[in-house]
């Protein structure tokens, strides 16, 4: 249900106020998650102390909170966390990635409100003993407390860390550590150029995006060679255009001119490519790699529509299958050496294992919005007994597949399931796609070292290679499938063409807005409008159904079934300036 823009303002102002937070240069302890659960403190705590709440006021700000977290998108919420994790420089010189602190209230002060408001909730429940004695707020710091808030809540507030093996490729999974409490293995060793210098991180992240992409664009023109030195020519053939740019991309990596800049032609075609051609070529072979036909990647099961590798790609594309990841890594790093706009977006899990970001479990809700909300909850509920679940997932053709060793036979109980859900979330952000995603990784920083890309945030990044997104009235009206309601009547064209001359008027957020409405989705396919499908893969177009007005005022509101068909219904005799409304 669309949120009112007045409410939607209110909400985002508001939760601006809570969400401003700082990096804990010096680990700080008793920290928050961005769903709101508490990171167990450390000793240390106690140097900074924290301003206490009475339990009342706990309840009504912790409501306050997630009421208005509520009315936030999966956007907002995306844009709102993407500082949740951040590098800090250690004494040695090292960097490791930390949690930024609590939020900080409208004061500028710590705020802990989650940790008393959890403690407000032990104490009506008997069966928590331990935390029922946490009758004030000072026994939310002794261990028995936290770690029974950690067992009712879930371990969310844990990240987890994809490290790359340098000399093998190979991705492995570790636990990243709480605030205070950091490893040896927590060290990003990944942050110096191809010449030995080492990146400052710091300070360039704190730069404004457009400083930010200056000295990116200046790096990279270090990096490659001059287009009067030398360019790298390929000639693709249009109707083979993917498996030419395959073998030609190959080439330019074994014979060490990744880093000319480009010049393409295609055969049969003349052409004088002055960058035209270039993004023509981008953007077809583009196509291609997302396309559901091709089997690479599949689109994620969220509110905003993205692209997340396809864990059954061997399926559909053969044992080739992980030279063509290689290839997209390739193409990918392409794109941002020569300034070319991905006309695709990925998923925000993907985004992160590219920037190396710990993956945090409210990520699971940019893949498949239904298994998070699943797995939330198992994880605020008790009884696992009646759920029946075990240790093992449905896989992409039905197969069951075990989460640790001979886990389909073993239950899921309340005393087991934080590592149930641990496992899930590994499962699904990389032990399913692992192969994949090494090649990807590996592909990409063959041109782009991850040491530049890190001074980015997961925002920033898709900014950068993304651009803003555009929906083409054109590509909509073509792509659309009209009903009329008993025969096709002039009033009916008419009030067809108001809503044309309505969408035509929005800009790009209002258009956005206008699709999610129709479709659950406020982004496209990379087919654009032709490519809509239903949850179950059918091509669905786009679909408008003029049927009678109803009675006001509901009656001349437009609605839409977004689960099968993608249909709008447009009420006849609707006023011009009521539809006008639709923004």
């Amino acid at each position: 249900m669309a949120t009112h823009p007045s409410n939607a303002t209110s909400a985002m102002l508001t939760s601006s106020l809570l969400t401003k937070s700082f990096l804990m240069h010096s680990f700080l302890d008793g920290v928050v998650d961005e769903d709101g659960h508490p990171c167990p403190p450390s000793s240390s705590s106690t140097r900074h102390p924290i301003p206490r709440l009475s339990l009342p006021e706990a309840r009504q700000r912790a409501l306050v909170y997630r009421r208005n977290n509520m009315q936030l998108t999966q956007r907002q919420r995306q844009a709102k966390r993407r500082r949740l994790w951040q590098r800090a420089q250690l004494p040695t010189g090292e960097y490791v990635w930390v949690r930024t602190a609590t939020f900080v209230n409208a004061h500028g002060n710590r705020d802990d409100t989650f940790l008393v408001a959890m403690a407000a909730a032990a104490q009506s429940n008997p069966s928590k003993q331990q935390l029922s004695q946490a009758t004030t707020p000072a026994t939310l710091h002794s261990k028995e407390s936290l770690d029974e808030m950690l067992h009712r809540k879930n371990a969310a507030s844990f990240g987890y860390i994809v490290k790359q093996n340098k000399e093998t490729g190979d991705l492995a999974w570790s636990r990243a550590s709480l605030p205070g409490r950091q490893h040896l293995e927590d060290i990003d060793e990944d942050l110096t150029d191809e010449g030995g210098h080492e990146v400052d991180v710091e300070g360039t992240m704190a730069l404004p995006f457009t400083a930010k992409k200056t000295w990116f664009v200046k790096r990279i023109k270090q990096l490659v060679t001059l287009r009067v030195d030398s360019m790298f020519a390929i000639r693709v053939r249009r109707q083979f255009i993917f498996e030419d740019s395959v073998k030609l991309l190959q080439h330019s990596i074994v014979a060490g001119r990744i880093r000319e800049y480009m010049h393409i032609s295609f055969e049969g075609e003349e052409g004088l490519d002055a960058g035209g051609i270039l993004r023509e070529w981008y953007l077809l072979v583009c196509h291609e790699v997302f396309s559901a036909t091709l089997g690479l990647f599949s689109t994620t099961h969220a509110e905003n529509q993205s692209y997340w590798i396809n864990p059954a790609s061997a399926l559909s594309m053969g044992p080739r299958h992980l030279e063509y990841f290689r290839f997209v890594g390739h193409l990918l790093g392409r794109g941002i050496q020569e300034g070319l706009v991905l006309n695709a977006y990925l998923s925000l899990p993907l985004l992160k294992h590219i920037l190396g970001v710990p993956i945090s479990f409210s990520d699971l809700e940019y893949l498949d919005q239904d298994l998070y909300k699943s797995c939330v909850y198992v994880r605020d509920h008790t009884g696992m007994d009646a759920l029946s679940l075990t240790f093992s997932m449905m896989g992409n053709h039905g197969e069951e597949i075990d989460l640790k060793p001979n886990g389909r036979h073993i239950d899921v109980t309340d005393a087991n399931k934080l590592e149930y859900l641990s496992l899930v979330l590994e499962y699904k952000m990389l032990g399913s796609i692992a192969p994949q995603l090494k090649e990807l990784l590996l592909g990409l920083y063959e041109v782009i070292p991850r040491s530049m890309l890190s001074v980015f945030d997961y925002q920033e990044l898709e900014f950068f290679m993304c651009g803003l997104p555009n929906i083409s009235v054109p590509d909509w009206r073509k792509n659309t499938t009209v009903r009329f309601f008993r025969d096709h009547s002039d009033q009916q064209h008419e009030v067809l063409e108001w809503f044309w001359a309505v969408v035509e008027g929005f800009n790009d957020v209002e258009r956005g807005r206008l699709l999610q409405f129709a479709t659950g989705s406020s982004r496209l396919p990379v087919e654009g409008f032709k490519g809509l499908t239903s949850s179950g893969g059918q091509i669905y177009p786009f679909s408008i159904q003029m049927v009678d007005r109803g009675p006001p005022p509901a009656g001349m509101c437009p609605k839409a079934h977004t689960c099968f068909n993608r249909y709008i219904y447009i009420y006849i005799y609707i006023m011009f300036r009521n539809m006008s409304g639709l923004r």
